[in-house]
């Protein structure tokens, strides 16, 4: 029977008594030889090193057409590679049918572990049943699943704090007291529903309104959103901004603008605000298409959650149920709101605030005897 319990209060107080000694960058975080003395500092609180076994990783996407899935599935692969483990993937499409056949094909396959990226897990109960019966792990990575009773363990974001943050950024440029009128893209998934009520918290202390709402179709995030935001360009001309947190599907919200409001930037055509930022996100924002995303360090769950497997089948440890702490000051998850006045270099993604890569690789390259 599977054990759910949290990382040992030895990891923790490891971790942080060796960042005394590390170094940090400008804002006090680690720098990458910090976060690799860090890592070597865990390993040697999680006790003598093991061989971590072999694994085989089940991987369901939520939607392929998703940049933020891309990246989610692309860190997962990165992490289960660097333990030295086999990756096997299937995509979700956008589809409840599809993630769930793909779930269910996989835990048929006998893979040692499955992951899933963020879609809930009333979505794929029949898999979950065989997991159960064949004691598969499943742990869910990247965005706030929902209910998470059946899973070994789940790592996301905090989304209202991104949420939170974005709608900061939003109040300021509006004007608390302009009385402006946004339009809200919705969807029932929990990560958007936070992001979503957050955002509502903030505007419910200014004069801003909704104008009026529409619901994302994962299935086609990009020409769904251009067609919903051209019908309320049409029918709310008046908006004043439009608030879109489901990732990539700004792309779609930035043509539909650009197409009626060619050339122009805020206020002279209405705000667009998105969520992530990957490299399609940034050349919008470059290019004065799209407004602000808030970013979060995408793909860290997915090294918590290969952790997480590797301590459980090297060493016997239990799965934290929900994300563990490596340390106050390993805060994996801080977002931070980028705009024209922040971009990273062209064709670099914005910069974790910690470098995660290189805490666990080095964990593991200490920590497990067959790695080097």
């Amino acid at each position: 029977m599977r054990v759910r319990l949290a990382v040992t209060a030895a990891t923790l107080a490891g971790t942080a008594l060796a960042l005394s000694a590390c170094g940090t960058n400008s804002i006090g975080t680690p720098t990458e030889s910090a976060a690799a003395d860090l890592g070597v500092a865990a390993a040697a609180a999680a006790g003598a090193p093991v061989e971590v076994p072999p694994l085989t990783i089940g991987y369901v996407k939520y939607v392929g057409a998703n940049f933020e899935a891309a990246r989610e599935e692309v860190a997962s692969k990165q992490a289960a590679e660097a333990l030295g483990w086999t990756f096997v993937t299937c995509d979700g499409q956008g589809d409840p049918a599809t993630m769930a056949k793909c779930a269910k094909d996989l835990v048929n396959q006998n893979v040692d572990v499955l992951v899933t990226n963020a879609f809930p897990q009333s979505y794929f109960t029949e898999a979950l049943d065989i997991a159960d019966r064949k004691d598969i792990p499943v742990i869910s990575v990247g965005g706030d699943p929902g209910p998470q009773d059946r899973l070994d363990g789940a790592y996301y974001p905090d989304e209202s704090a991104m949420g939170g943050a974005l709608a900061d950024w939003m109040v300021e440029k509006l004007g608390a007291n302009s009385a402006a009128e946004i339009i809200v893209q919705n969807f029932p998934a929990q990560f958007i529903v936070a992001r979503n009520e957050a955002m509502l918290a903030k505007i419910a202390e200014t004069t801003i309104t909704v104008g009026g709402e529409f619901d994302a179709d994962p299935a086609n995030l990009t020409t769904g959103t251009e067609e919903q935001v051209t019908s309320f360009l049409d029918s709310t001309p008046d908006a004043k901004a439009f608030w879109i947190p489901f990732s990539s599907s700004d792309a779609g919200a930035a043509k539909a603008i650009e197409t009626k409001f060619p050339g122009k930037s805020f206020p002279d055509r209405p705000l667009l605000l998105g969520v992530y930022a990957s490299l399609p996100t940034l050349d919008l924002i470059r290019q004065g298409k799209l407004d602000a995303s808030v970013e979060n360090a995408l793909g860290w769950a997915s090294w918590v959650a290969m952790d997480q497997i590797a301590q459980n089948a090297a060493r016997g440890t239990t799965i934290a149920k929900t994300t563990p702490s490596y340390g106050a000051d390993l805060d994996w998850d801080k977002p931070t709101v980028v705009t024209k006045d922040n971009l990273p270099p062209e064709g670099e993604l914005l910069a974790p605030p910690i470098d995660y890569v290189s805490f666990f690789t080095s964990k593991w390259n200490n920590e497990f005897t067959n790695l080097n």
